[in-house]
């Protein structure tokens, strides 16, 4: 009898560390995917980040471009309303002096 309850205490035994290590190999393949699902969220989210950035510096540089653009148009326009004025004062020059002429009395000889 002794040695019956013996083997039965072995083999219960026995099943009780069988189960305890299938548990602890569970428990560890559930902790690698917990990690390869953080991973994965990690690099999902890396990659959101990483496209949000690249957008947002494509709008800047489409801001900075459009802002260029203006400028340049207001640069324009200050050159063409300069020379603009520089002929007027250059016309005005020549109707005054063309008047100045006009009404200059004519020497006789």
């Amino acid at each position: 009898r002794d040695k019956a309850r013996e083997a039965t205490l072995r083999r219960i035994e026995a099943e009780e560390r069988k189960q305890l290590k299938s548990e602890k190999k569970q428990a560890e393949i559930a902790d690698k995917a917990r990690e390869a699902t953080l991973r994965h969220i990690e690099a999902e989210e890396s990659k959101r980040l990483k496209i949000e950035k690249i957008k947002n510096e494509a709008e800047i540089a489409a801001a900075n471009a459009k802002e260029a653009e203006a400028r340049a148009k207001i640069a324009s326009l200050v050159a063409k309303a300069r020379l603009k004025k520089q002929q007027d004062e250059a016309v005005a020059k020549l109707r005054s002096s063309a008047k100045a002429k006009e009404t200059e009395p004519v020497e006789e000889k």
